[in-house]
């Protein structure tokens, strides 16, 4: 009989090593999700801390903003869409998409402008400079995002490194409400335009160029509205009627050779 037990004895030991050895490799590879860290758990892959509160850019972010999987993102070849893109995703607070566009600078600068403007952005103009396009994108109300983009990013992340925020204002005199609508007329800013004007206003002006060099007359009290004329050194004059209380929206109400 001794001869028999020694060899039990020594299984026993061996099954009992072997099984406290698997236990422990089983806790040592808690599975971490994808693109994780080995020993990680899942739920330290991801965060919401980036740059100017806008949440980081995660492996698994797709264009939509959510995370999980492999990441769906793209990113235009070309600036006038990419613009529009990231004008569209500050506007409508798709601050996952924002980052995936925008380099850290920019992120802060998006993060710190007015918000609550109108959402329907488009591309106005571009202009190019030193490996960089600007990009006019206009809202309805004539509100212009100036973004500056690195030609040599795009197609690829973070290819806006600039942004400046143009709001359409409402003087409260004559002089200067005409004067902002010419600047308009000069930029090509037809949303601003309109937005100071009415549509018979622009169904007029529409024939006609923007008139160079432009010089106000004198405003004249109509009682009920003012009348402003003006010229330009090509020879060009018009007659501007507007509201007698301004500061607002659509002050102009007609216009006249």
């Amino acid at each position: 009989m001794r001869y028999y037990r020694r060899p039990v004895l020594l299984s026993i030991a061996l099954a009992l090593a072997l099984g406290s050895l698997a236990a422990c490799a089983t806790k040592n590879n808690t599975t971490a999700g994808p693109g994780a860290e080995p020993g990680s758990s899942a739920s330290a892959a991801g965060g919401d801390g980036g740059i100017g509160g806008l949440p980081d850019r995660s492996p698994g972010t797709g264009s939509s903003g959510t995370t999980g999987g492999p990441s769906s993102a793209t990113y235009p070849a070309d600036a006038k869409t990419y613009c529009v893109a990231a004008a569209s995703a500050w506007a409508n607070n798709q601050t996952s998409r924002l980052k995936q566009l925008v380099n850290d600078t920019a992120a802060m600068t998006f993060a710190n402008l007015q918000t609550g403007l109108n959402k329907n952005w488009k591309f106005g103009k571009g202009d190019g400079a030193a490996g960089s396009t600007y990009c006019h994108v206009r809202n309805d109300n004539g509100d212009v995002l100036q973004i500056q983009l690195t030609n040599e990013k795009l197609g690829k992340p973070q290819a806006v490194s600039d942004v400046v925020l143009e709001r359409t204002e409402y003087d409260n005199d004559p002089y200067g409400y005409v004067n902002s609508f010419i600047n308009a007329w000069y930029n090509g800013n037809t949303q601003r335009m309109a937005i100071y004007s009415n549509s018979a206003s622009m169904s007029f002006i529409g024939k006609y160029k923007a008139p160079p060099n432009w010089t106000n007359n004198n405003a004249v009290d109509k009682g009920d509205h003012w009348e402003l004329s003006g010229s330009a050194n090509n020879g060009d004059h018009y007659t501007f009627k507007l509201n007698k209380s301004l500061g607002k929206a659509h002050g102009i109400t007609a216009i006249t050779l």
